[in-house]
């Protein structure tokens, strides 16, 4: 699956967010920012794969392509706002993040065993 960046202002996405498209070529919004502040939105279609036929050259110079990361998560998408890192929500997010860091970690080795 194939990642983009924004890096054109749209009327309905601010620069900076990020896509993935489909197997079928649509455009799913993944992350945007507001001030600052992440929003994961893992199921919103952008734009759907006729949508982007028409408009190949105009997709071209408004989005760049970006690491896709096949076959692994990303805890950030879980959004915990918390300054502490001690407090009950930073303590959350670091059992989120040495969660995904092990299904990361076998997700490789599955890999490998498929290449190898």
């Amino acid at each position: 699956m194939k990642r983009y960046r924004l890096k054109l202002p749209l009327m309905t996405f601010p620069v900076g967010s990020t896509f993935r498209m489909n197997a079928q070529g649509d455009l799913y919004l993944e992350e945007y920012q507001i001030d600052g502040s992440k929003h994961w939105m893992p199921s919103i279609m952008a734009y759907h794969h006729t949508t982007l036929e028409k408009f190949k050259d105009e997709f071209k110079e408004w989005f760049e392509e970006i690491d896709s990361q096949s076959g692994s998560f990303d805890y950030d998408m879980f959004v915990i706002d918390s300054e502490n890192p001690n407090s009950e929500e930073g303590q959350i997010r670091d059992c989120i993040k040495d969660a995904f860091e092990q299904l990361n970690a076998r997700i490789k080795k599955l890999e490998e065993g498929r290449n190898g």
